[in-house]
């Protein structure tokens, strides 16, 4: 495999580092091709243009001219889309995490006796990677992928001899995917829909999807293709809770193959191995995970165009979300839970409802997945108290 050259370039910005192999994989072995641009553009000697997204840079590979998959390489620097360049790794905290009117956002937290509890979220290096994270990373990755579950296959770790944040080394790791970059599309990208001038405009990677599947581009036809990977995401999930727990569920960190609808799911580096948890730490972070997932939808499905797209085709659009996260429940669950919908009947949602609204909807499914997670483990009410604890606290935030 070789990589494009129009896709590597010689720094412009000054920068070079140094930097060395720790870990690797059976991977590295085989690509040796690959070696020596691969450590030039960790060391910025040949940075990446222009696939870099967040701190991760996406490399496609190609074999005799056709494309082979691509390489993600995760703590490589940040891409600045205002001044549309790459800056090097570790310049300063990365901020990703501000509340309403900018003040301190918090993150649900776990204790050590499997409480909930809020905290802010911790200070992470811009663009950047800890050592101790990439390789926990790497670890985790490359024990899930050896049991075949859908995660990318880890490459190898490298660390930056002279790079650092508060006292911890900084490093790169890097994973390897058979998709063709050109058909991967983040779960978050997937169901951006566009408003403008009275107009919906789906997503490339949605209207990609229904094609390749020969799907009318209809409400009904995105409706039934999302149920199906909702339903998938679930029980894929439910496979990797059976290994590891709090791997932190979002949009952002689940990727679709849009030609073969194949999924994935990435960005592993807090997960904790199942073997390492007290069991109500372990129905703390499985719920944590769940949650995670249907926050997501809800803030997506509820802040953006989406929801309109299925009012103006007269579809149901609180019912549809509803619909949809029992289908994901359902893969999950192995068809032994599912959402009444009672707790958001009385709250009417409206399309693009304001933040406080679309509050307390998450507030009221958390306490019905709290209950079912309470029975399933058989822990009385656990979590319902938890939640109800956490409410108050909210509030004071």
């Amino acid at each position: 495999m070789q990589i494009p050259e129009d896709f590597i370039v010689q720094s412009v910005e000054n920068a070079h580092f140094k930097a060395r192999r720790i870990q690797d994989s059976a991977w590295w072995g085989r690509e040796k091709s690959l070696w020596e641009d691969i450590v030039a553009i960790i060391q910025w000697d040949k940075p990446l243009i222009p696939l870099v997204e967040g701190r991760s840079g996406y490399l496609p590979l190609v074999d005799n001219e056709s494309e082979s998959g691509f390489l993600k390489l995760k703590g490589l620097g940040f891409f600045d889309p205002e001044a549309n360049k790459i800056s090097p790794p570790g310049g300063g905290i990365f901020d990703e995490h501000k509340g309403r009117k900018g003040q301190l956002a918090y993150q649900l937290a776990v204790t050590t006796n499997g409480d909930l509890e809020y905290l802010p979220f911790p200070p992470k290096p811009y663009g950047a990677v800890v050592l101790a994270k990439a390789q926990h990373e790497f670890m985790i990755t490359k024990l899930l992928f050896a049991q075949g579950l859908k995660v990318f296959e880890p490459t190898f770790v490298y660390q930056y001899e002279d790079l650092q944040f508060e006292n911890e080394n900084l490093g790169v790791v890097g994973f390897y995917s058979t998709t063709d970059l050109r058909d991967f599309v983040l779960l978050a990208d997937l169901v951006n829909v566009e408003l403008e001038d009275n107009t919906i405009y789906l997503s490339y990677g949605m209207m990609a999807a229904l094609e390749n599947q020969a799907l009318e581009v209809t409400p009904l036809a995105i409706f039934n293709f999302l149920k199906e990977f909702f339903f998938d995401i679930g029980h894929e999930l439910h496979q990797i809770h059976q290994v590891v727990a709090d791997i932190e569920l979002h949009f952002q960190n689940i990727g679709l193959n849009i030609k073969t609808n194949k999924l994935y799911f990435f960005d592993l580096d807090r997960a904790k191995l199942q073997s390492d948890l007290l069991p109500k730490q372990s129905q703390a972070y499985l719920f944590r995970d769940v949650l995670s997932f249907m926050s997501s939808w809800l803030y997506m499905y509820f802040g953006s165009s989406l929801a309109k797209y299925f009012l103006l085709e007269q579809r149901h659009f609180s019912e549809d979300f509803i619909d949809l996260m029992n289908s994901f429940l359902n893969g999950y669950s192995q068809g032994m839970w599912k959402l009444s919908g009672e707790c958001l009947r009385d709250l009417q949602l409206e399309v693009r409802g304001d933040f406080g609204q679309i509050l307390e909807a998450k507030n009221r499914l958390s306490f019905e997945l709290a209950e079912l997670f309470d029975q399933k483990f058989s822990t009385g009410t656990f979590l319902q108290d938890n939640l109800k604890i956490l409410i108050v606290s909210q509030q004071k935030i």
